[in-house]
């Protein structure tokens, strides 16, 4: 009867420590499987992050400035003709992330076609973090009255943009008051920086190209 006991005793004992085993592994099976969901769910979190971004970049990038901008708001010239040469061209364009907000803003010189004569470029900046469909202008940086020969002269054909970090410099050619189209030779150099909610115009440089 004793030995009897003694074996139930052990019995008991086996069995509340196989059930005790079961539990903890049980335990840290689930851990394991929870550890390893939230990993697989950062790391879609991060993908989807990553390729959002890089859509945004890639949209913007792809758009057709030529219809963003329109030849009624450059002022262009109707056609005389159906022959004659109209609509809008972009002549430079840079994509640079200047509001910190990790999202590249586009900035582009946009100019009507000519039939014969090249018109004045304006640049434009468009906020990055807008709809690619319908990107937001955030500023217009250079337009026809901020050529080196007047307000009515022949403006400026931008030539370069370059951005680093908040400052955006932009290089031009212009014209002298009173100077033939052929006769344009003045590199212009104006220099604007992002204040933290708009564009500050800096000192500008004109000199004479070599």
């Amino acid at each position: 009867m004793q030995q009897y006991r003694r074996l139930s005793s052990v019995s008991v004992f086996f069995v509340f420590a196989l059930i005790t085993l079961l539990v903890a592994c049980g335990n840290a099976t689930a851990s394991m499987k929870n550890d390893s969901m939230s990993v697989e769910t950062n790391a879609i979190f991060s993908a989807q992050s990553t390729n959002n971004f890089i859509s945004s970049v890639s949209s913007l990038q792809e758009t057709d400035w030529t219809k963003v901008v329109t030849e009624k708001e450059l002022g262009c010239p109707p056609p005389v003709s159906s022959g004659d040469l109209h609509g809008v061209q972009v002549d430079a364009k840079q994509f640079a992330d200047v509001t910190g907000d990790g999202k590249p803003e586009a900035f582009v010189a946009v100019a009507c076609v000519g039939s014969t004569e090249s018109w004045p470029d304006r640049l434009e900046v468009f906020d990055g973090a807008s709809a690619p469909a319908h990107p937001r202008s955030i500023a217009t940086l250079l337009n026809y009255q901020d050529g080196t020969d007047g307000p009515h002269g022949f403006g400026l054909r931008i030539q370069s943009i370059k951005v680093s970090g908040t400052q955006v410099v932009v290089v031009s050619k212009g014209w002298l008051p009173k100077e033939c189209f052929a006769c344009g030779d003045r590199q212009v150099t104006d220099t604007f920086t992002w204040n933290g909610t708009r564009f500050i115009r800096g000192p500008r440089s004109v000199v004479r190209m070599a």
